[in-house]
């Protein structure tokens, strides 16, 4: 049975440029004597840059020519052809890397230089500049003074051009102008995808789209794991079983915020609660479901268990108005408790979680349009107090969670993105998984006009990919390789599985 909180919602507790160091750059005024080869040197470093560039831009082509082809022309079943479509496309992934790498060494080089060009260049305006308001001041021959200044006033604009011509090339290269490249994946960063909640019972849509998230990460010799926000009893059982029919890879994990904040400092040996019983009661068994009643068919309570027959819920009732729920864990373990309301019988007034040692770790109280959650300790002394769940999801992602280099999947729209890129974390990088629905929308324009502090994309298609090259913005973006089953499109936003 679903019960409502009274909040009216249904509730069933279910790669940047490389840092320069400016102190190692001499900007000595000889340095700009050596302006012209400096430039030349430019011009060399742009040349070979564009050269890289060029071919980078060819081996990506070709990489999404490959995933365009094997999306269309691969019919299914054929283990050859598939196997050879993805070996060409390793191939061209291993020259995109390649050349990405070359590509930032060419641009770490004009960087640097550019850089000692402009700091040579402000020293020596500012000078010129100091010089002339020191000569305008103390002039005594007014011939001779006016054609002194107009002989600095001329060297002071040569070498404000230059001066700018530099800051433009610095604007083009390293302020949004550069090229999108691929994503590179570091095997000692912990990848997951960010999810409310994930459910036993998928469509054919989301059991493709994980697996094709699976691949994606596997194929780049990383493993993707999740985290989940949502209390759900049963989440145990629905990893095994995501593991069993291969939607996430053999080794990796699921971090639950519930079960994390409900696990005890050291363990403890598991508690289970006994069903009550009277001799009076009457019990009517229907399979996995239970009702018992007393002599005069009043309800007293309901008895739901999973299809191994642990329990899993016991609702009270009195006056045949169900007041309260309780949840047990796949252990058996009393989990929650959840207070219904007794005027409509529907809404959830307060929820308690407990601790795998008894202990209460949560406790949320419901009233109209708010919450108010309470974190307490072992010991029940509160505290921290959220004032609504998104709060309590950011407290515990950046306070339990992200402690090591992480990287996160979640979807564009996800309301957590905007909220975790706004932290700016050491630790986590944020990676929006763009699919075809989100192209025009007002998130999508959002990445590229500074919002939000996104290096990073995933593609859900190859045409998302070409439209997010069509931005000028310094970006890394991959797209998620294809599976056996090419003909079904990604038409879920991932990681809000439907």
């Amino acid at each position: 049975m679903a019960f409502k909180h009274r909040s009216g919602k249904d509730e069933v507790i279910s790669q940047k440029s490389p840092k320069i160091d400016l102190a190692k750059i001499k900007a000595e005024e000889s340095q700009s004597q050596a302006t012209p080869k400096a430039a030349a040197s430019e011009t060399q470093a742009n040349i070979s840059a564009d050269k890289i560039r060029t071919q980078l831009t060819m081996a990506s082509d070709a990489d999404q020519k490959l995933q365009h082809h094997a999306a269309n022309t691969a019919p299914q079943g054929h283990q050859d052809s598939v196997a050879q479509l993805t070996s060409l496309r390793q191939e061209a992934e291993k020259k995109v890397q390649r050349l990405t790498s070359e590509l930032d060494q060419a641009t770490f080089t004009l960087k640097d230089r550019l850089l000692q060009e402009q700091q040579a260049l402000t020293k020596i305006t500012h000078k010129l500049s100091n010089n002339l308001q020191t000569e305008l001041a103390g002039g005594t021959n007014a011939f001779d003074t006016n054609n002194l200044h107009q002989a600095q006033q001329r060297d002071l604009n040569e070498y404000q051009a230059k001066l700018q011509q530099v800051k433009t090339l610095q604007a083009t290269y390293f302020n949004g102008s550069t090229f999108v490249r691929p994503l590179s994946f570091n095997p000692r960063v912990s990848y997951y995808i960010l999810s409310p909640d994930l459910k036993a019972d998928l469509s054919e849509v989301d059991r493709f789209s994980l697996r094709r998230l699976k691949e994606t990460f596997s194929a780049h010799g990383v493993t993707l794991n999740a985290i989940t926000t949502a209390y759900n009893a049963d989440l145990t059982h629905v990893w095994a079983s995501y593991q069993d029919t291969g939607l996430v890879a053999p080794k990796a994990k699921v971090i639950n915020m519930y079960q994390d904040l409900q696990t005890s400092a050291m363990e403890t040996p598991v508690q289970r609660v006994p069903v009550p019983d009277q001799p009076n009661w009457i019990h009517h068994i229907d399979g996995n479901s239970e009702v018992i009643t007393d002599q005069h068919q009043t309800k007293i309570m309901t008895i739901r268990r999973r299809e191994d027959h642990s329990l899993w819920l016991i609702t009270y009732y009195f006056n045949s108005q169900p007041i309260k729920r309780d949840i047990f864990d796949t252990h058996g373990q009393l989990s929650a408790t959840q207070m219904i309301d007794k005027k409509d019988g529907q809404s959830v007034t307060s929820e308690t979680f407990y601790r795998d040692n008894g202990s209460i770790a949560l406790v949320k109280e419901y009233d109209h349009d708010s919450v108010q959650i309470q974190l307490l300790n072992e010991a029940n002394i509160l505290m921290n107090i959220f004032t609504s769940e998104q709060e309590l999801i950011s407290w515990w992602l950046t306070n339990r969670v992200f402690k090591t280099d992480s990287c996160i999947v979640l979807g564009l729209t996800d309301p957590l993105l905007a909220q975790l890129s706004k932290l700016h974390l050491q630790h986590l990088e944020l990676l929006p998984l763009v699919t075809d629905k989100d192209l025009g929308t007002p998130a999508f324009e959002a990445l590229f006009q500074g919002q939000q502090t996104i290096s990073n994309i995933l593609a859900s298609s190859v045409t998302v990919n070409q439209a997010v090259v069509k931005y000028i913005n310094d970006l890394r973006i991959s797209t998620i390789i294809p599976t056996k089953a090419t003909t079904q499109p990604m038409n879920v936003i991932l990681p809000k599985l439907s």
